[in-house]
């Protein structure tokens, strides 16, 4: 048992519910291939009536043969549509995620302190670190390809707009729950599920797409009623998804504020909502560009860091406005209010106010190298308008 379960109770998500969603692996597989045969019988069906009919009048009916035809069709993009969901829920491509993975030979100081957070929530060390290009922070189980190359196994996720903001003891209480989707087996989930749920959604696209692109309804029958179940089945999932990703959250609140202390936990989320708004704030980013001493080659992440001061009132904003959301059966994540109220007032168990961006050695090299892809990503936003 690791120190942090050891010293609180801490809400693990009901196994059930877990059994249940496991359960949609092989169930996505039988509703895609039931798809299959409920567009096969459909259609087939009614072309074997088409020709028993034809059959029957002895003639050639040009009408007739036109409607089994397009029935054809529309068994075909049916067929189609299901083979590529499960082509893609069994072969699904990593997508590329905006950042660059950290050479851990050049990084002692971030190294010892994601392995003293590791040791205190009972985790495995990450086999990767991405520093990511926007406000966010999160762990995965999987293959990764970022801007240097690829990675996989499990990978901790680092945004890099809101290191300059945070400090040691709030990011700790950050990391301390990512690391716990670690220890709950939570991303051993997602790399199982995922996949395939991504597979039933390419069916569910795919078929939707040849219908939007015939107006014919006989070229549509065939595929209503498996587009119709697959939908209906990822809904079902979804809510069940979601309430166990919320209880997940949970868990991992439970034992950041045990690892670290409440309050750490507490300005870490306040901080991560205010900065990670901030950063996509247009006004934010003109101040930030002004404000740099040579803006015309500041990487924007330099000037975003070093303008964090000046920016409290819009960060604030974003902030407020984050408290004003509500929960909902749909959310991955409890309501930014209800995570906070619900931290307690367990006590601080570090001391340490210097701020997180102190663990990059080279920072410099990181800020110039993402801000030229940025800037480079913006460019061509601005030319395509």
């Amino acid at each position: 048992m690791n120190n942090a379960n050891a010293k609180v109770n801490i809400p693990d998500p009901p196994r059930f519910l877990t059994f249940l969603a496991l359960l949609f692996v092989p169930g996505v597989y039988v509703v895609l291939l039931g798809s299959a045969a409920v567009v096969l019988a459909v259609g087939g069906g009614l072309i074997y009536l088409i020709i028993r009919l034809l059959i029957d009048m002895h003639r050639a009916q040009p009408r007739l043969m036109i409607l089994a035809g397009l029935l054809g069709v529309g068994v075909v993009s049916g067929l189609v549509a299901v083979a590529r969901g499960i082509i893609a829920a069994l072969w699904k491509e990593p997508n590329l995620q905006p950042g660059i993975f950290l050479d851990r030979a050049k990084e002692h100081n971030l190294g010892h302190f994601i392995a003293h957070i590791c040791s205190a929530t009972g985790a495995d060390i990450p086999d990767a670190v991405l520093l990511h290009m926007e406000p966010t922070f999160f762990v995965t189980q999987t293959k990764m390809v970022a801007f240097n190359g690829a990675a996989k196994g499990r990978i901790l996720a680092l945004g890099l707009p809101l290191l300059g903001g945070l400090t040691k003891c709030e990011i700790r209480a950050i990391l301390a729950h990512e690391f716990a989707h670690f220890t709950g087996g939570d991303t051993l989930y997602s790399s199982v599920i995922y996949p395939v749920y991504a597979g039933a959604w390419t069916s569910c696209i795919s078929m939707a797409e040849s219908m939007d692109n015939t107006e014919s309804f006989t070229q549509k029958l065939p595929m209503m009623l498996p587009l119709f179940a697959l939908k209906v089945y990822l809904m079902v999932f979804d809510l069940l998804n979601m309430r166990l990703s919320r209880l997940r959250e949970t868990r991992a609140d439970a034992i950041a504020i045990a690892t670290c202390g409440s309050r750490s936990f507490q300005l870490g989320l306040m901080k991560t909502a205010g900065m990670g708004g901030a950063f996509y704030d247009k006004s934010a980013l003109e101040i930030a560009r002004k404000t740099h001493s040579d803006p015309a080659s500041a990487s924007i992440y330099t000037a975003f860091r070093t303008a964090l001061p000046k920016l409290n009132d819009i960060a604030n904003a974003h902030y407020r406005h984050c408290l004003t959301e509500s929960e909902n059966k749909w959310d991955s994540h409890p309501a930014l209010k209800s995570r906070l109220e619900s931290a307690g007032n367990s006590p601080e168990k570090y001391n340490d106010n210097e701020l997180a961006i102190s663990l990059l050695e080279n920072l410099d090299e990181y800020e110039n190298a993402l801000g030229k892809i940025y800037a480079d990503v913006d460019a061509a936003a601005t030319r395509v308008c």
